[in-house]
């Protein structure tokens, strides 16, 4: 459900607060045969409670978003690589499972941010934009045995708090002959907290390529016709030529040593073309 009052204190300005409930139902982990011995995962349960104002500013030149966010979501279902292991003197020493086995593991996390967003038409033909989102997210996860036979879960993990942001650059220039665009953006993604991950490359050696901020440099400057049925376009993607991976891994890591990741573009760049009739 949602509960929703706003308060419009100008003309282009509004605030408001909200209380929003949600709920996804719980069921057996359909991934594993012991969910029979186990029994059922609970539901997912949210609640979110959020301030916010919206409106436009010195002559509608300005536009700003700005949303205070607090969210509880119990119950949330996770999968997970996980053994069949007791306590021993030894880590994962009782461990009944040779191999690893995708599991539903639940967890109880709470998250507090700030989300801004800023236009401002600095000219008739410029228009920055600038995107920022702060969020610190506090977990806890039922205990369970990992991949690797080693426990996980059973308490409040704080995570570093998490900072993204935009920023864009539009700009229109009046040209003799067509339209033209020049678009340019930067994306910024603070690193993953990785004090409860499974490391599998070698510190000092590959952590160049995971577990760091991202930045992206993206440009593009498209050309068209007064008839609009025409565009040539110039771009490019990652233009700091930055190399990114996500952290090795998957299901077979531990025991096979077969790991899996994700490796982002370098620098790319292209023409494009378009024609419409």
């Amino acid at each position: 459900g949602r509960i929703v009052v706003d308060w419009a204190f100008m003309d282009d300005a509004m605030t408001y607060v909200s209380f929003n409930t949600g709920y996804k139902s719980g069921g057996w982990d359909g991934n594993q045969f012991s969910a029979v011995a186990t029994g059922p995962f609970d539901p997912e349960e949210m609640t979110s409670y959020e301030w916010g104002l919206k409106g436009d500013f010195f002559n509608r030149s300005l536009r700003v978003e700005l949303a205070v966010f607090y969210q509880e979501l119990d119950g949330k279902q996770n999968q997970k690589s996980t053994k069949n292991c007791s306590g021993g003197e030894f880590v994962g020493e009782n461990c009944d499972d040779p191999t690893a086995a995708p599991t539903i593991v639940t967890s109880d996390e709470d998250t507090e941010g700030v989300e801004l967003t800023l236009r401002w038409a600095a000219t008739d033909n410029l228009l920055l934009t600038a995107l920022s989102t702060v969020r610190d997210v506090e977990k806890t996860e039922e205990p369970y045995f990992d991949s690797a036979g080693d426990p996980r879960g059973g308490r409040a993990i704080n995570e570093n708090t998490d900072l993204d942001y935009t920023l864009r650059l539009d700009w229109t220039p009046n040209i003799p002959v067509g339209y033209l665009l020049v678009h340019v953006d930067y994306v910024f993604n603070e690193a993953e907290d990785d004090s409860e991950a499974t490391i599998f490359f070698n510190p000092g050696e590959d952590d160049r390529w995971y577990f760091q901020d991202k930045e992206l440099l993206n440009a593009r400057i498209a050309w068209s016709n007064d008839a609009d049925n025409l565009e040539i376009g110039i771009w490019g993607d990652n233009l700091l030529d930055e190399e990114y991976a996500s952290n090795p891994g998957g299901y077979v890591a531990a025991d096979l040593g077969a790991y899996k990741t994700g490796i982002d573009d370098t620098r790319t760049y292209g023409v494009d073309l378009r024609y419409s009739f």
